[in-house]
């Protein structure tokens, strides 16, 4: 079975007991028109297993009355050569039509696409160009591009939706290109994608992107393109693996913006219709050249109901000197600018690097990692929330910093939201190069410095001597660690600068009995009389509310003062006062008795916790945990304490006690508020499962919550050798989870693109510590082709489950990936859920095709969360989109299922877009 672990099934099935007539390519150039079409659906082969043509290759063309329609271009175990006379404009494969005439329901599977020109200055040659056409999907196709201006996948136009590339390998061997604002040698360009156009025609969506691996281009990676002026592409860019190496030979030297080495983000999207979905995408940098950025979003028009979602992806990055325009501009993980409009940026891990060594090329000095510009009132409103960031410098001179709000001149526009942060410099910088920014919101972060730092400043306002508005900035509950301070506030020369510091201050009131009193008046009253906070306790006897301690202007000196309140707590004559001090390091929970008032029994616990999710950490062996906290009382009021456990092993409620305690887990805060915790002292790559319950002050206990599971940070550096095992990792076929087919299955890793002789050594083994030994393959030498491949000498069992790993030359091994060699009565299956991305709305239903015997099926969250559990099942099910208590899912969501069936257990994808 393929790709079931990473890819989404397609949105396309064609049988092949469909095809009437086989189309054998004898020779190149070939033309396939639309009136060599049978009546029923074609397939095209080639004639042997390696074609070369001194110009294109195969063109797949609809002409008037004839629209190419149902079929398959089958190119598995088969290369394509083409463009070998070195010639302009060629292509590998092209699927054209008009107006009238467009193609669709095509299919291109598997197969080599090489562009192979005789010189080295060939130039706009494409491996893969779909100028038109709806329902294409290309499957496993791996393309190299040469030459000059090339790309290896290009597409758009106001016809094309409904399409997906699925899988394979794109690369890019160009060395030169024109422009870099005319994105001339993206790896994969999909352009001019309209959303007015798109819906008009029918389309559900322009493109889905997913198990794709792109690398070693000049340029971008992945570009979406829209029009000026107009909304652009709805596409879903998901479970991709892209290195970008920034380079452009035609200008050695600085010739203007546009002319200039590169743009070399691993996806930059310009324009972005509402829904439009980035998820769980891998970008990392490339070491031979000039490294690349991570995620670019120009124009993202989101909307509060159909946000832009940027979610769980891992970008680790570093770039150049010089690599954009020539003057030093920095490095970002993340850029949004140009009038965003609503996006949710949740889950992901940004981490960019820096050093001051001129000889690393791919490194520079100056690293900005989140950076965001513009916005429009009533029209803007950015969440980035439960992130790992980490902005690094490796030597002093370089300057960092985490998040940087650069031109923002309207207040509440951008919102910060329980992320963790390190910085080796700014944590927070307000106002830059483009301008002011002014009444930015953050709430919950943990915020620290890395071990190396230089200029270390927690929170930054204002930009050199510019007379900026910096003002109205409000940080709440934020916690700091590892050198970063609330009072750590640094100004620039000129300018309105100020930032105010709040924090939730929780008041317990008990009574002369020790249980809670409910309906007490709690006041909180600043050094100046006035009164900050003014409430009642609940049922759990809680009041609680957010109180400034700290407002810090580049005129002000009287700071200090509000750190000192009064509080007083009051139920009929009952009267409690005594002083209190609020800064970041006090506990947020006050609890005061009063003498003459007793409280009620508590008898309700803490809600569940049904959101806990987990992500790889900052730190080495650390992973970071997120929840929405509960209540003393169900979900109302502020509970006493979490119990948190995690272990190498599954486990479930009736295990959770014995499962390992986590060390000082955080104080609850109000129910509903976001609350997160970093578990440190891990195995680094281990993976962990965790859970937690909550306890209230009446010793009341929830249940368990869902339970997740996450690998340990590893700190594989920032590029060069130290990080090829990780590179490779990302491109092991068979991947972590698959199961073939074969007894004597092809184990196969992504080329490192390293200068010289690279050796690969293969070892394969029935555990995962590799103590029981089965076979190596001693030194393979790379190949000339994307994957460097070892076939096992012997026959493996049925049914079992098998390690392996791979490294280059002396460098350390790759991860480890495990797969299961498929039972005999179960190799043949391969399970389908269809159409996928799905629209509910529209009253269509998944179908799954299921084994013969019986299966159980099971749908989840992302999360791991049921959502819907069917047993002893066969043959075919629909789902209408309901879950088990007969709620319909979420829209904008990918949901995971699992067939099992005679002791083999198939998964994939389905994405729910309406």
């Amino acid at each position: 079975m393929k790709k079931t672990i990473t890819l989404l099934l397609t949105l396309l099935v064609i049988a092949a007991s469909s095809f009437s007539t086989t189309h054998v390519v004898n020779s190149l150039p070939y033309t396939f028109s639309g009136s060599m079409m049978t009546s029923q659906a074609d397939t095209i082969v080639l004639g042997s297993s390696r074609l070369t043509s001194a110009t294109s290759g195969i063109h797949l063309q609809s002409t008037y009355g004839y629209p190419i329609n149902d079929v398959v271009l089958d190119l598995r175990g088969s290369t394509i050569a083409f463009g070998t006379a070195g010639g302009d404009g060629n292509y590998g494969v092209r699927v054209s039509g008009a107006s009238g005439n467009i193609p669709y329901n095509v299919k291109i599977i598997g197969g080599n696409i090489l562009h192979e020109p005789s010189n080295a200055t060939a130039s706009g040659n494409r491996c893969v160009n779909i100028t038109t056409g709806h329902d294409i999907i290309v499957e496993d196709v791996n393309a190299i591009v040469r030459g000059y201006n090339g790309k290896a996948f290009v597409s758009g136009g106001p016809f094309v939706y409904n399409n997906q590339i699925l899988g394979g390998t794109y690369r890019s061997e160009v060395t030169a290109f024109n422009s870099r604002c005319n994105f001339d040698a993206p790896v994969i360009h999909l352009a001019d994608l309209r959303l007015a156009d798109m819906t008009s025609a029918g389309g559900s969506y322009h493109y889905l992107v997913d198990g794709v691996t792109i690398n070693g281009g000049p340029h971008a990676g992945l570009v979406i393109h829209g029009r000026s002026g107009q909304i652009g592409g709805l596409v879903y860019l998901q479970n991709n693996n892209i290195m970008t190496d920034a380079r452009n030979d035609m200008y050695p030297t600085y010739s203007g913006t546009c002319y200039s080495t590169s743009n070399p983000y691993g996806i930059a999207c310009s324009g972005l219709a509402p829904g439009a979905t980035i998820y769980n995408n891998t970008i990392t940098s490339g070491t031979q050249y000039g490294g690349n950025r991570g995620i670019l979003l120009e124009g993202a028009d989101g909307t509060p109901s159909n946000p832009i979602i940027v979610r769980k992806n891992y970008v680790d990055v570093h770039e150049g000197p010089n690599v954009e325009y020539g003057d030093g501009l920095p490095l970002h993980a993340l850029r949004a600018r140009y009038g965003p409009g609503y996006i949710t940026i949740d889950s992901n891990t940004f981490i960019g690097t820096g050093d001051n060594n001129a000889a690393t090329d791919h490194t520079g000095l100056l690293v900005h990692l989140v950076r965001f510009s513009g916005g429009t009132p009533g029209a803007t409103k950015v969440i980035m929330r439960h992130n790992t960031m980490r902005s690094v410098a490796t030597q002093n001179g370089v300057e960092s910093s985490a998040i940087t709000y650069d031109a923002i001149d309207y207040d509440s526009l951008y919102f910060t939201e329980y992320n963790n942060i390190k910085s080796s410099g700014n944590i927070y910088k307000f106002g830059d190069f483009n301008g002011q920014s002014h009444g930015q919101v953050i709430e919950g972060d943990t915020v620290g410095f890395e071990s190396l730092t230089v200029s270390p400043k927690t929170y930054h306002l204002g930009h050199l001597s510019n007379n900026f508005d910096c003002a109205g900035n409000v940080a709440k509950d934020v916690t700091y660690i590892d050198g970063a301070s609330d009072t750590d506030i640094h100004f620039a020369n000129s300018g309105t600068e100020d930032i105010t510091l709040q924090k939730t201050i929780q008041v317990l009131v008990r009574g002369s009995n020790n249980f809670a009193v409910e309906n007490a008046n709690v006041s909180i009253i600043n050094n100046y009389g006035n009164v900050v906070m003014n409430t009642q306790t609940n049922s759990a006897g809680v009041a609680a509310g957010p109180v400034t301690y700290w407002f810090e202007s580049r005129t002000s000196t009287d700071s200090t003062s509000y750190n000192n309140f009064s509080l007083v707590v009051e139920k009929g004559s009952d009267i409690y006062t005594t002083d209190l001090i609020i800064n970041a390091s006090v506990p947020t929970m006050k609890v005061c008795t009063l003498s003459n008032t007793a409280g009620e029994i508590d008898s309700i616990p803490p809600a569940d916790v049904d959101d806990l999710s987990a992500v790889p950490g900052t730190a080495e062996g650390s992973i970071n945990l997120s929840w929405v906290a509960p209540g003393d009382d169900g979900a109302n009021g502020t509970a006493s304490h979490y119990i948190v456990k995690y272990s190498q092993s599954p486990f479930d409620a009736g295990s959770f006690d014995a499962a390992t305690s986590a060390a000082n887990p955080p104080t609850p805060v109000v129910g509903g508020a976001n609350q997160n915790m970093v578990l440190s002292g891990l195995t680094p790559g281990a993976l962990y499962y965790v859970a937690l319950k909550t306890v209230d002050y009446s010793d009341n206990s929830s249940g368990i919550s869902n339970i997740v599971s996450a690998e340990a940070y590893v700190d594989l550096g920032s590029g060069g050798e130290d990080s090829t095992d990780m590179y490779i990792s990302q491109g092991m076929v068979p991947p972590a989870g698959a199961s073939v087919s074969s007894t004597q299955p092809t184990l196969s890793a992504l080329n490192i693109l390293a200068a010289g002789t690279n050796n690969y050594f293969f070892e394969l083994a029935s555990d995962a510590s590799f103590s029981n030994m089965i076979s190596t393959s001693g030194a393979v030498t790379e190949s000339n082709s994307n994957y460097t491949a070892w076939q096992v000498d012997q026959d493996l069992s049925q049914g079992q489950t098998y390690f392996w790993r791979v490294r280059v030359n002396s460098n350390p091994y790759s991860q480890v990936a495990s797969f299961s060699i498929l039972a005999t009565a179960a190799a043949n299956y391969e399970p389908k859920a269809y159409p996928n991305p799905i629209d509910f709305s529209a009253g269509t239903l998944v179908t799954f095709d299921l084994p013969s015997a019986s299966s159980d099926l099971l749908i989840t969250t992302i999360s791991g969360e049921t959502v819907l559990l069917k047993s002893d099942i066969s043959g075919s099910f629909q789902w209408n989109g309901k879950n088990e208590a007969g709620g319909t899912v979420a829209i904008g969501q990918t949901y995971l299922w699992y067939v099992t069936s005679e002791g083999v257990t198939y998964k994939g994808k389905i994405a729910v877009i309406g």
